[in-house]
């Protein structure tokens, strides 16, 4: 069975007669749509011959653009790649994000039309299905709620366009589930993005270890931007180091599972740290004795590697580095009660509850700000950012709206777990699916502290974290 799942492919369903119009109609729009873009194309470059040099350009780029919605799984990577563009924080709306945005929902949109209208896929085919295609409808018809409870109508629409990232699940499962050729596409783009932001962040602490003028600034020095881009990179790569079999797989994913970990470590976020823990322990539970042999020695071993080849490259600023990270490492189980920041978003997160009591089913809506006194700053202030994920989704969408998202993502755990131990698939699907477990339960820790329901990082690798989780299942399903 592991063999022919290896090979898999999603059986399509021919269209009917009846479905020649819309086949004909969407082969029309798509043809005029292309025709009007060049049109409009040569109509401004002839009213500002400036613009003449970007014409092969722009003709190329509606070209690939043609392609690429000719071929989902090109079409899949460059979507899951070309979020690098956006995915640090900036404030506003910036021209890559509205363009990410427009090719995003393109994509998206394209693919329901196609795999649900024309070929006719049975595409909500779980309960987990279920619960968030009604989520990522109900969310959108939330968004009067903002305006009700006085918020902010450009902050609900940045927060729609990050929720509906977690559409990523039903392309990422259809990829993960149709072939091979599928799974390398997404383990690919997901390597990339993880690798892009492990680069950038190294370089950044690079800058903050260059420009510090005192000890304490490389000793508490850290880079936490896009940590979730790294974490769940981390966790595929163990679950594949540990179903490896050969020497080469041995080293590859060993390699790659070192210099994530190293990517958390610069984090100096303990939030990250006892999540990857908690998530490490998961697996550990999980596999048999062998595994967890060699999950034992690959922590130890790799532990040291990094240990080892920091001191070597820059001796002296490891030194305060490592100080820096054990001060934090052995101050988690005083943080909540001592640590200032934790305090106040404890008290965040009481303010937020306040809120949640007067409106508990249908929550206050995207981008509605509430009022808490920060003692960080010693003043009160207004603002839509709620560090516990749990009251977030609480305050935003209510009771209806925390529930479905979180039957979503349990399920999602539930049915990696049941994939990696009933063998289904591949050795690699089986992989996969042990890290989605090990990697949603670690999100279910650092959800506490950490936010995932409001940054489009998070919500990008969650939808893809839960796809991958549900190609795997979805095996189960055909055979």
């Amino acid at each position: 069975m592991a063999n022919s799942a290896t090979n898999h492919t999603v059986p399509n369903t021919p269209l009917l007669p009846g479905d020649t119009w819309l086949l004909n109609w969407g082969r029309f729009l798509l043809g005029g749509a292309l025709a009007l873009g060049l049109l409009v194309t040569v109509y401004l470059t002839a009213l500002a011959p400036d613009l003449l040099p970007a014409l092969p350009i722009l003709l190329l780029a509606g070209l690939a653009g043609w392609w690429l919605f000719t071929h989902p799984l090109a079409n899949l990577f460059v979507v899951l790649c070309a979020f690098v563009l956006v995915a640090s924080h900036e404030e506003g709306i910036q021209a890559t994000e509205a363009l990410y945005a427009l090719y995003f929902l393109a994509f998206l949109g394209h693919w329901v039309v196609v795999h649900l209208f024309m070929r006719k896929d049975h595409v909500i085919r779980t309960r987990e299905d279920q619960a968030l295609i009604l989520f990522l409808a109900f969310m959108t018809l939330s968004i009067p709620l903002t305006l009700v409870f006085g918020g902010s109508l450009k902050g609900a629409l940045t927060e729609w366009l990050a929720y509906m990232l977690l559409g990523l699940y039903f392309p990422v499962r259809a990829a993960v589930q149709s072939s091979r050729r599928g799974v390398m596409v997404v383990l690919v783009g997901v390597a990339f993005v993880g690798f892009f932001v492990l680069i950038r962040n190294a370089l950044n602490f690079q800058e903050i270890i260059v420009d510090a003028t005192a000890p304490w600034q490389v000793a508490r020095g850290r880079v936490i931007t896009n940590s979730a881009l790294i974490l769940v990179p981390s966790f595929i790569a163990l679950g594949l180091f540990l179903a490896a079999r050969t020497v080469r797989e041995l080293a590859l994913w060993f390699g790659f599972f070192m210099m994530f970990v190293a990517g958390l470590l610069l984090t100096q976020s303990r939030g990250y740290w006892l999540a990857f823990a908690v998530g490490a322990f998961v697996i550990f539970l999980l596999v048999g004795a062998p595994s967890r042999r060699r999950l034992l020695w690959s922590g130890i071993v790799s532990l040291l590697g990094v240990v080892s080849v920091a001191y070597i490259l820059f001796p002296d600023a490891f030194l305060l580095m490592a100080t820096g990270m054990i001060n934090r490492l052995f101050s988690i189980g005083s943080a909540i009660s001592t640590d200032p920041s934790m305090v106040n978003r404890y008290l965040e997160s009481q303010a937020a509850m306040e809120h949640v009591k007067s409106n508990p089913i249908l929550g206050h809506g995207m981008g509605t700000p509430f009022r808490f006194y920060d003692i960080t700053w010693e003043y009160s202030m207004n603002r839509a950012f709620i560090h516990n994920g749990y009251v977030s989704l609480l305050f935003k969408f209510g009771l209806w709206g925390t529930g479905l998202v979180l039957f979503f993502l349990g399920a999602i755990f539930v049915r990696s777990t049941q994939s990696f131990r009933r063998k289904l698939g591949s050795r690699t699907h089986q992989a996969m699916a042990l890290g989605v477990a090990g990697c949603l339960a670690a999100f279910s820790i650092l959800t506490i502290t950490s936010n995932p329901f409001y940054l489009k990082d998070t919500l990008f690798i969650l939808g893809v974290l839960s796809g991958i989780g549900g190609g795997a299942w979805a095996l189960r399903m055909d055979s």
